[in-house]
């Protein structure tokens, strides 16, 4: 037996086919931005993370401008961020006067630490300052 195909029939599907040739691109590209903003706020979180405990080592006394590095270049390196800077200033060193107002920024470039699906943040730099007074 053959099934009578209405030209009202054939109508529905042309229509379905326009709408998912329309409505599948923008919806893959609502994912795909959604998966880049993620990355992106993890890579704000975890510089954050390193400037602080940076921060923290570098406000302690006895430690060195070495062991601060030390500490926020552990935390970059365990959450596998590419091309971050570190930065400590002013300089100090183990005999750094207590109560000396310390900044560590640390940055790293977006579209280096991106999933690589956009180009959303490229171009973009990341920062994150924290500032301590040493102990």
């Amino acid at each position: 037996m053959r099934r009578n195909v209405s030209h009202h029939d054939r109508k529905k599907n042309g229509a379905a086919a326009v709408e998912l040739a329309v409505c599948l691109p923008v919806v893959v590209l609502i994912a795909i931005s959604g998966f880049e903003a993620a990355h992106f706020l993890h890579l704000k979180q975890t510089l954050t993370l390193a400037a602080y405990e940076t921060a923290a080592a570098a406000g302690t006394t006895g430690k060195t401008e070495a062991d601060a590095l030390a500490c926020g270049t552990m935390v970059l390196q365990s959450r596998e961020t590419a091309d971050a800077t570190i930065s400590i200033s002013p300089s100090i060193t183990a005999v750094t006067a207590p109560g000396t107002e310390i900044t560590v920024t640390v940055s790293a470039p977006a579209s280096s630490n991106s999933a690589g699906f956009c180009t959303f943040t490229a171009g973009t730099t990341v920062r994150c300052a924290v500032t301590v007074t040493r102990n």
